[in-house]
């Protein structure tokens, strides 16, 4: 039977996985062959640590730059929108000017908030977790999962 994680890092998760063989089976449990023969054999914890820290530079590249990144049966690293409307004064409206015509010259306030929307495969194995509903969009709107 698999043991309790011993802490929530990167470290701990990996040496989790590697100590459980049997739970997480994969050729991530033996050394990798070099290309260069002169050079030792890749470590399991060596290359699982090289492979999330090409994952986590991907994932910054890609938010900074405002795209999501969608994980099949993990989740999606997207961004939930919060956008202020412009407030109409009367006072400022004329008998020239249009209302309609006031609101679409003005702009929209967009807030980019980036979040994670478990994958329904995911969300049913973390049960347990509190907080795991990051976001609740509105009715009309339907994301990738709803």
């Amino acid at each position: 039977m698999a043991q309790a994680l011993p802490c929530m890092s990167i470290d701990g998760v990996i040496e989790y996985i590697l100590k459980n063989p049997n739970v997480y089976p994969g050729k991530h449990n033996h050394p990798t062959e070099r290309t260069n023969r002169s050079q030792p054999p890749l470590e399991p914890k060596s290359q699982m640590q090289i492979i999330w820290k090409a994952l986590i530079t991907y994932l910054d590249k890609n938010l900074r730059q405002g795209k999501g990144m969608n994980m099949k049966k993990f989740g999606a690293f997207t961004f939930d929108i919060e956008t202020d409307l412009p407030r109409i004064s009367r006072r400022h409206i004329t008998a020239d000017s249009d209302i309609a015509q006031d609101r679409s010259q003005r702009k929209h306030i967009h807030k980019l908030k980036p979040c994670f929307v478990i994958d329904p495969v995911l969300k049913r194995l973390l049960n347990r977790y509190k907080g795991k509903e990051e976001i609740s969009p509105a009715g009309s709107q339907k994301s990738i999962y709803m």
